[in-house]
């Protein structure tokens, strides 16, 4: 098991401009609409982040993940990850409406670019052993999470821009509907993967803090392995 505190991430301003921006944010109303002035409040509202995550390796067959599964039975990573208490408290506590927006614009992006982040250190396991990464597969997130997105071909001065759809399926599945396995595996991996050590919390079912996602990571074999 992987334990990684306070780590770095890379903040999208573009892509979380973009999004408030889709969701109906005035920019101006909150004196937010020049690119500078947008940069500094996402600045700020990213110090607040305190990602923290515990991931580890599981075989094929684990007994524990089976309900986890593509045809080729294939290993995983799996890790439980949050942005930490402080950015939920920042969140909560804005009143300006337009403010809220950009937040609720910008966590999904952070939780995404975290998870990047820990796709990255996982490839480097599996890539000696012949293997890449699929998609991430959000068995749990808060808020809810879509595919990681991928960054397009850019030119150098150009701000960084995300793909609509990913560029390769995720051959991972579960194999009985996500609310009947969810909360038992959960319980599972909170345990195996001690999720306690980076201050996540299992209540009555529900993870705190309450930006956190847990997600799983399906070793591929490349196809060119044995070319």
């Amino acid at each position: 098991m992987r334990k990684i505190k306070k780590f770095k991430i890379p903040i999208y301003s573009y892509e979380i401009m973009r999004k408030a921006k889709k969701a109906g944010a005035q920019l101006e109303n909150a004196g937010l609409s020049g690119e500078r002035d947008f940069k500094e409040y996402v600045s700020q509202l990213a110090s607040a982040i305190e990602p923290a995550v515990v991931f580890d390796y599981f075989p094929p067959g684990d007994p524990d993940t089976s309900v986890l599964g593509s045809a080729q039975k294939n290993p995983l990573t799996i890790a439980m990850l949050t942005l930490g208490n402080a950015i939920y408290e920042k969140d909560i506590n804005e009143t300006d409406e337009t403010r809220k927006i950009i937040n609720a614009a910008a966590v999904p992006v952070f939780a995404a670019a975290a998870a990047k982040v820990i796709a990255d250190l996982a490839s480097q396991e599996a890539s000696p052993e012949g293997f890449e990464l699929g998609e991430p597969f959000y068995i749990y997130s808060s808020p809810e999470q879509a595919v990681l997105p991928k960054q397009k071909k850019q030119e150098e001065d150009e701000l960084p821009l995300f793909a609509a759809e990913p560029e390769e399926e995720n051959t991972l599945s579960a194999t009985q509907e996500l609310p009947l396995y969810r909360d038992e595996l959960i319980k599972t991996l909170f345990a195996r993967l001690e999720a306690a050590k980076i201050g996540m919390m299992l209540e009555n079912g529900k993870l705190t803090p309450q930006y956190s996602s847990v997600f799983a990571l399906e070793w591929i074999l490349r196809k060119n392995k044995h070319k």
